[in-house]
């Protein structure tokens, strides 16, 4: 049984629990010597792919750090574009050009579209009136689910119909 993939030595295990329930439960010297190269195996195998997941999740808290790493150089090469965008501005104010022409680049100060600038404290009332301005009102509803949870383990019957509380099993490597 040397050789196995981990799903092959779970097949081979369920295998042994068949010949044993068949045989009575009587463990002969064939159906011990199948389940030690099975267990031995399987245990192996599990032990294996355990340490691939410490390997892959140690490979995908470097890659985080790394990706870390590069968004704050990007940070740096965006604030240090806008900087050198904003000297190149003042220069062609102080010089009193709007435009330069290079071989390689053109440099342009030109108006952008015309936006509205609205003061905080602003009265809409009648620019709502005269349609153009609208009332928007957003309302958001969120569940206290841990006080919710923490209710129902002390007795409390407060779910609502359709709503449960669930207990799922996960994985821990150590």
């Amino acid at each position: 049984m040397t050789g196995m993939t981990l799903y092959e030595a779970t097949e081979a295990l369920h295998i042994i629990e068949e010949l044993l329930v068949e045989s009575g439960g009587e463990l002969t010297p064939e159906i011990e010597e199948l389940l030690a190269q099975a267990e031995g195996d399987f245990a192996t195998k599990v032990e294996r792919v355990a340490l691939k997941v410490r390997e892959l999740t140690g490979a995908a808290a470097i890659a985080e750090e790394e990706a870390k790493r590069l968004t704050a150089r990007r940070r740096a090469y965006e604030n240090a574009a806008t900087g050198l965008k904003r000297y190149l501005e003042s220069q062609l104010r102080a010089a009193g050009k709007t435009k330069v022409e290079g071989k390689l680049a053109t440099v342009a100060l030109q108006k952008n579209p015309p936006s509205l600038v609205v003061p905080p404290d602003a009265d809409l009332g009648e620019l709502l009136e005269a349609g153009f301005a609208y009332v928007s009102e957003t309302v958001s509803f969120s569940v206290d689910k841990r006080g919710l949870l923490d209710a129902v383990k002390s007795g409390a019957d407060v779910l609502p119909a359709g709503w449960a509380v669930k207990q799922d099993e996960s994985l821990r490597i150590r």
